[in-house]
């Protein structure tokens, strides 16, 4: 059948089909090789870009900070509501003040903790409220748990927490996201 030697010491009957046993393997090969020439290809594509020495069309300069660069304000956070994304805390804003509560049940210990300086249970919070636009932070002073001022001399703690925009409806407040209502209620 074929004008070659007896390969591998192989009947002569037997050559075509180790013949093509062998050329399949290098046909195997041969597709991996493509496979992978293609993919490092696509990669260099990908990774340097096309760029023709010319103009890009993306933009450039820096990046929008987070938040979409959407301005978190005084007067954005005034008549506010806040609401924890996984929980039923809320934050109610007013002009000057802002209520903190639970769904009647005790705020979490870690937040009592932060503003009060206690662990004592507390089903609502009340505090004079600053945002300082040039720091992030939101500034609690005169601040009451369950009507009782905490501590005994309520102009002695102010609590500062960061605060900023996390796109147009959410807020990062300490350690919580929350999302943003707008009901234009009076002081809670």
């Amino acid at each position: 059948m074929f004008c070659c030697p007896p390969r591998f010491g192989l009947p002569a009957s037997d050559q075509e089909s180790s013949l093509s046993i062998d050329n399949t393997g290098r046909i195997a090969r041969a597709r991996r090789l493509g496979a992978v020439a293609c993919l490092v290809l696509v990669v260099c594509v990908l990774t340097s870009g096309c760029d023709q020495g010319g103009s890009s069309k993306l933009p450039s300069g820096p990046k929008p900070p987070l938040g979409g660069g959407t301005p978190l304000t005084s007067k954005k956070l005034s008549g506010v509501t806040l609401e924890a994304i996984r929980e039923p805390l809320r934050w109610r804003f007013g002009a000057s003040t802002v209520g903190i509560d639970f769904d009647d049940k005790p705020i979490p210990g870690d937040l009592v903790e932060t503003l009060t300086g206690s662990v004592s249970p507390a089903e609502k919070i009340e505090a004079s409220w600053r945002y300082d636009e040039l720091s992030g932070e939101l500034h609690l002073s005169e601040i009451q748990v369950d009507g009782r001022s905490m501590p005994e001399d309520p102009l002695a703690r102010e609590v500062v927490m960061p605060i900023r925009s996390a796109g147009k409806i959410r807020v990062d407040l300490g350690i919580r996201q929350y999302n943003m209502s707008y009901d234009r209620s009076p002081d809670p």
